[in-house]
């Protein structure tokens, strides 16, 4: 059985005896599609339910299950997060969908700790606004709505997010997030300090230095990289060596990488 931890409840502490079939059930059902990162759709794939001994949880009472802990590990998060504390945005783009996954960092009992609060996309789910923690679960694309991306949208994101554990930005006290346009605004509204991303400013600064000092000497790496890269010339490298060519490729858009 899995070791993992939810609301102070260990999986290896649960003895069969003391615990009713169907809440040991839902237990494991729950640790197995958490700890495996699984859609909502797996547990209702044939083979799923063939092999799973899942004793008549249907697909509805996982869900609602999972909103019950979902809601306990917020009211969990809740009474340790501090008054005041730091946010850290991490934001990509998958399958032409805008994702951000919004991190509090503050120090408790003189421990530092950083927690997810939030990962969603940038989306305004309408018909499930009402319903706390539906967006986060499981957002049905027949409602989405595609939202901009501009400064405003993300402190209406922010906000809303944090009032799911009933605080608001004024407990903010510095956001690190990526050196864009859109987060200096952001950060201006909320009258909050910007880090910038020290991996991204170092990207953007050896950039710089490639593209002047080193530019002809890079050309020639890249034009024997691309020779090596052939089928033949790779072949004969294999043998000389466990190196493998490769290729530079010019830098778009921000750099996607956890600050």
């Amino acid at each position: 059985m899995s070791q993992s931890t939810y609301c102070g409840l260990d999986a290896h502490l649960i003895p069969s005896a003391f615990v009713n079939t169907k809440s040991e059930v839902v237990f494991k059902t729950l640790d197995w599609i958490i700890s495996n990162n699984l859609p909502f759709s797996w547990f209702e794939k044939k083979r799923t339910r063939e092999y799973g001994s899942f004793k008549g949880l249907s697909h509805n009472q996982v869900k609602h299950y999972m909103h019950l802990l979902r809601a306990s590990v917020v009211e969990d998060i809740m009474k340790e997060l501090t008054d005041k504390f730091g946010v850290v945005l991490d934001e990509w783009t998958h399958m032409s969908e805008h994702f951000i996954a919004l991190f509090t960092v503050y120090v408790n009992a003189g421990e530092r700790k950083e927690v997810l609060l939030s990962m969603t996309p940038l989306i305004k789910d309408t018909s499930l606004a009402d319903v706390q923690g539906v967006d986060e679960l499981q957002p049905g694309p027949e409602t989405d709505e595609v939202v901009s991306h501009t400064a405003e949208r993300h402190v209406h994101w922010i906000r809303k997010q944090l009032s799911k554990f009933k605080r608001s930005t004024s407990y903010i006290t510095f956001i690190v997030a990526d050196n864009c346009s859109v987060n200096k605004k952001m950060t201006t509204d909320l009258k909050v300090p910007l880090l910038g991303c020290a991996s991204h400013r170092l990207n953007l600064a050896v950039q710089d230095l490639m593209k002047g000092e080193f530019a002809d000497l890079l050309a020639k790496v890249q034009k024997v990289m691309l020779s090596c890269n052939a089928l033949n010339n790779a072949a004969e490298l294999k043998k000389l060596a466990s190196l493998k060519p490769r290729l530079s490729k010019p830098h778009v858009g921000r750099l996607r990488s956890r600050c």
